[in-house]
């Protein structure tokens, strides 16, 4: 970053007359921190993350931070998670920024500009005396939310033991895909054996759900991930998945001691 810096040389002649020299200097300024983005959009919600990553060789306190969302866009501020006033970012760490955000139908598609702001303050020696105590850094970026082609919902029991049966059924809804075929793939992730398809082909009518029921043996136990299911050339940021739970309690089966203790 070129940053314009002016400079002032006042000095007096032995006449007592005052003179000052004013120079205008471009001075190199790395960037204090560094930012990414990224966004996750599901049917109901779209979530934006930005990180910031700090890039001096000192301790930052950040301060509060802001989103301007362009038209047609609005951040949901009741649902925006707290990330603590007066947090201490140290160098080569980063922090985390989560915002809601409300897309109106009509911009679904729509690539859009936002812009990021973040105060901060810095003890740090390496800023020099002359700038401002409070300083602000401003990210800004586009992003376009992607288009949901397919929904998939899953409905499954909320919890069961290890080695018993699992009954798991989910179901596909064409939305805006012109494609009539769609072929899916359930992914047990090392933690379940699947019974019966785990990969098929569906033909789907526009808004029309298709069901498809399987049974599930789990092998690991605690609260385990339900099964991953995609769909073949399909970005997982064109499907809305819609869990009844995303994940299930597998408890390992009892053992009980059922012999009768006589009375002393």
């Amino acid at each position: 970053t070129i940053s314009k810096v002016s400079i002032t040389l006042s000095y007096e002649k032995e006449t007592k007359e005052t003179f000052d020299i004013v120079a205008l200097v471009e001075i190199p300024f790395d960037d204090a921190i560094s930012f990414s983005h990224r966004v996750l959009t599901t049917q109901n919600s779209t979530y934006l993350q930005v990180k910031g990553s700090n890039k001096t060789i000192g301790p930052i306190t950040l301060l509060k931070n802001a989103l301007n969302p362009p038209e047609g866009c609005s951040v949901d501020e009741e649902r925006v998670p707290s990330t603590g006033l007066h947090t201490v970012l140290h160098p080569k760490c980063d922090a985390s920024f989560v915002f809601p955000i409300r897309i109106m139908e009509t911009a679904e598609d729509i690539t859009t500009h936002y812009q990021f702001s973040l105060w901060f303050s810095s003890p740090s020696e390496t800023f020099a005396n002359f700038l401002p105590e409070n300083y602000n850094v401003q990210y800004n970026f586009t992003i376009s939310k992607p288009r949901i082609d397919y929904e998939i919902s899953f409905t499954s029991a909320p919890t069961s033991f290890i080695g018993e049966m699992f009954p798991f059924s989910f179901s596909v809804v064409r939305k805006r895909s012109s494609s009539s075929e769609v072929t899916f793939t359930v992914d047990g992730n090392g933690q379940w054996l699947i019974i019966g398809q785990s990969r098929s082909v569906l033909s789907l009518s526009p808004g029309e759900p298709k069901l498809i029921h399987m049974n599930l043996l789990p092998i690991k136990t605690g609260w385990i991930a339900l099964p991953k299911v995609t769909l073949q050339g399909v970005s997982d940021e064109n499907i809305a998945y819609q869990p009844h739970s995303d994940r299930v309690k597998i408890s390992p089966k009892g053992e009980f001691d059922c012999r009768c203790v006589p009375r002393v």
